[in-house]
């Protein structure tokens, strides 16, 4: 039995539209992991160094050298003596942080006196801004 043509243009079509909807989004330069420029994304579990900023500021950095800030949402101090930084999406799931989400972090080697320290992740720095940094903030 032949298919009418109409019928294949239409299924032809449909596998189109899916076949575009699972292309990859977002630019993986510039430090945006999967992300927008207005929404940079990193993985908390590539985060390889970090630094505390003035007033509640942390700095991240990814394995590409992509360098987020981060601002605490309360008292964290149990930060400021951390050598070890561990992060998690507010709520579990995603491993993928991006600018507005919220995290926890996990400082293994503290007692975390007051409870989680809860972060928000704020922006990607650019290159510029992150030369422009204190060096005793840059991570």
């Amino acid at each position: 039995m032949k298919t009418p043509a109409p019928i294949l243009a239409l299924l032809l079509a449909l596998t189109g539209v899916l076949a575009a909807g699972c292309a990859p989004t977002g630019s993986m330069e510039d430090g945006a992991t999967g992300g927008t420029p207005s929404r940079p994304c990193f993985y908390a579990d590539q985060v390889v160094n970090f630094q505390n900023g003035p007033a509640g500021t942390v700095y991240v950095r990814g394995l590409r050298s992509q360098v987020f800030e981060l601002s605490a949402a309360g008292s964290c101090r149990d930060i400021d003596n951390a050598n070890v930084i561990g992060l998690e999406a507010w709520g579990g799931g995603s491993n993928r942080l991006c600018a507005g989400d919220w995290a926890v972090a996990h400082l293994p080697e503290t007692r975390q006196i007051g409870g989680p320290c809860r972060l928000q992740v704020v922006r990607a720095l650019t290159a510029a801004e992150v030369e422009a940094l204190d060096p005793r903030y840059r991570p």
